[in-house]
């Protein structure tokens, strides 16, 4: 037993330096006929510029942090306690930490995709007549993903 407690403690140990970021990123590049990372594109939404938002503050990401905040957090995600679940069962593996924590972060980034479109979350954008990569072409959604990274000391 002291052998597989000390290999949990190193992969946990390991993820201590590393976190899941989901959503759209600028090391993605340029949106295709455009000058424009879809970061930059969340951005406009964001700030109420686009068409159809009339100036109110939308955010797929802010729906997503706000609807796990009142969820209680990733603590009581079904999903993710099943990985936690199997991790721990298999902390002898090489890399275990790794596959948690992208096992993990593919199940955020699959909630984050679930948030587009959804007009009863109070942050998405109206979806009426709405021709945007955002919405009704699914472009953002289907680019909406998860890396995982070193923390910054």
């Amino acid at each position: 037993m002291g052998k597989q407690l000390n290999k949990l403690v190193k992969s946990l140990e390991k993820t201590q330096s590393k976190v899941i970021q989901v959503g759209h990123f600028e090391t993605d590049g340029i949106r295709a006929g455009t000058t424009l990372t879809n970061p930059d594109l969340l951005r406009i939404w964001h700030l109420g510029e686009a068409k159809n938002n009339e100036g109110n503050v939308k955010s797929p990401l802010y729906q997503f942090i706000a609807t796990n905040l009142s969820n209680h957090g990733i603590a009581r995600n079904a999903n993710v306690n099943s990985i936690v679940d199997t991790w721990q069962k298999n902390v002898m593996e090489v890399n275990a930490e790794n596959k948690l924590l992208n096992d993990v972060g593919e199940v955020l980034a699959e909630e984050y995709r679930d948030m587009f479109g959804k007009v009863a979350y109070p942050h998405m954008p109206l979806t009426n007549n709405n021709t945007t990569p955002m919405l009704d072409t699914q472009e953002l959604k289907q680019k909406a993903r998860y890396k995982v990274v070193v923390k910054n000391a």
